[in-house]
C-alpha cells in the first residue's frame, strides 16, 4: 500500500522567530513603565475619624480654626512690638549719645563766632581808619573760618530705619526741633563762609589796607560788615539748638547709652 506523502506543518504564529521576539518583549516588563509609577508620589487624603454632624460641632470646628487664627496672630504682633521696641531702644541710646557730643561742638562753635564777630569788628575799625600814611599789612585782617559741624548720623539713621515712628509724639517733636534748627544753622554758616571767602580774596589784593583801591575797601567794608550780621545769626539759632538739647537730655535716660567719638 503506497504511503501517503506528509504534509508539511505551518508553524504557529508563536513560534515564528520575530512573533517570538514581540512576545518575550511583551513579557518582560516594561522598566520605564514601572519606573513612572514609581516616581508619581500618591496624594494620601485621611478622612477626619469623627465627621461633622450637628450644628455643634460645626461651630467647635470653627471656634477651634478661629482661636488658632488669633493665636498666631497675637504671637506675630507680639514679636514686632519687641523688635520695634529694641529698635527704639537702640536709637534712642544713639541719639541721646549724639546730642551730649554735640553740646560740647556747640560749645566750641559760640566761642569761635564770638571770635569770629570780634574780628569782624576790627577789621571794620582798621578800614574805615585807612589813611595815606597807613602801612598796616592786609594780613591784619582777619578772615579765618574754622567751624565744627554737630552730628546728625544717629536721627539720619533712626528716621531710615523707622525707629522715630515708634517715639512719643512730644519726643519725636523735640528731636526733629534740634536737628531741624540744626540744619537752618548750617546753611547761616555756609552763607558765612561765601562772605568770608570773598571778603579774604580782595583783602589779599594788595600788600597793605591803604594799597587797596577805593572800591575795594569798600566792598571789603561791605562784605565785612555781611558776615558779621550772619555771625550774628547763626551764633542765635546755636543757642537756641543748644538750649533744646540741654532740655531734651534733661529728661530721664530712658536707654543705655555708647558715646561715640568726637572727632
Amino acid at each position: 500500500m503506497p504511503r501517503t506523502p506528509s504534509l508539511p506543518v505551518a508553524p504557529t504564529p508563536e513560534l515564528l522567530p520575530e512573533n517570538a521576539d514581540s512576545h518575550a518583549a511583551s513579557a518582560k516588563p516594561s522598566s520605564d513603565t514601572s519606573n513612572s509609577e514609581q516616581a508619581t508620589p500618591m496624594l494620601d487624603i485621611h478622612v477626619p475619624e469623627h465627621s461633622t454632624r450637628t450644628w455643634r460641632d460645626f461651630f467647635i470646628h470653627i471656634a477651634t480654626i478661629v482661636i488658632g487664627l488669633l493665636i498666631a496672630i497675637g504671637l506675630e504682633q507680639a514679636v514686632e512690638y519687641v523688635h520695634h521696641r529694641h529698635q527704639l531702644y537702640e536709637a534712642r541710646a544713639a541719639i541721646r549719645a549724639e546730642l551730649e557730643v554735640n553740646t560740647r561742638l556747640l560749645d566750641r562753635i559760640l566761642a569761635a563766632t564770638k571770635t569770629a564777630k570780634s574780628a569782624m569788628q576790627q577789621n571794620a575799625t582798621m578800614l574805615l581808619a585807612a589813611d595815606p600814611k597807613d602801612a598796616t599789612s592786609t594780613s591784619a585782617l582777619n578772615y579765618t573760618w574754622d567751624i565744627p559741624y554737630p552730628r546728625s548720623n544717629a536721627w539720619q539713621d533712626a528716621k531710615a530705619s523707622g525707629a522715630v515712628d515708634f517715639m512719643a509724639p512730644g519726643e519725636r517733636a523735640a528731636a526733629d526741633y534740634i536737628y531741624g534748627d540744626g540744619d537752618l544753622a548750617e546753611t547761616f554758616a555756609m552763607a558765612w563762609l561765601r562772605s568770608n571767602n570773598a571778603a579774604s580774596a580782595i583783602a589779599h589784593s594788595a600788600p597793605t589796607v591803604h594799597e587797596l583801591s577805593a572800591a575795594d575797601r569798600e566792598e571789603l567794608l561791605k562784605l565785612t560788615r555781611q558776615t558779621e550780621g550772619q555771625i550774628e545769626s547763626y551764633n542765635m539759632l546755636i543757642n537756641y539748638d543748644q538750649d533744646a538739647i540741654r532740655h531734651y537730655l534733661s529728661f530721664p535716660e530712658q536707654s543705655g547709652r555708647q558715646t561715640p567719638d568726637e572727632d
